[in-house]
Order: structure tokens, then C-alpha cells, then sequence
């Protein structure tokens, strides 16, 4: 089996108090990819619906 290296890795976990984007977040990440800054391997948005649900996203390729 071929071995596959990936690292070194990091994890950001980061929150909102009153999250209400507009696409900044994506924007700033594909700048930062297109500059070579980040490699983004994963990406997931968690949010809270109300206080007894939250709900998963993950942007397509």
C-alpha cells in the first residue's frame, strides 16, 4: 500500500457569537488558497438552529 504524507496539519475551530455571512469567509479562503497561504484538505460549517438542534454543511468541491 502506498504510503500518503500530509503535514504538518492543523485544525481551526472558530466561533460566532451572531454569525450573518455573505460569502466573506469564501472569499478570503480562495484568496488565501489561490496565494498558496492555505491548503484546505477539509471544511465544515456547524450551526445551531435553536438550542436543542444544530445542523452540518459542507461546501462542494
Amino acid at each position: 500500500m502506498a504510503e500518503v504524507l500530509y503535514g504538518p496539519m492543523h485544525l481551526l475551530v472558530v466561533g460566532f457569537k451572531n454569525p450573518d455571512f455573505h460569502g466573506q469567509i469564501q472569499r478570503a479562503l480562495g484568496s488565501a488558497m489561490e496565494a498558496g497561504t492555505v491548503r484546505l484538505i477539509d471544511l465544515r460549517f456547524v450551526y445551531r438552529m435553536r438550542m436543542e438542534t444544530s445542523r452540518a454543511w459542507r461546501p462542494r468541491n
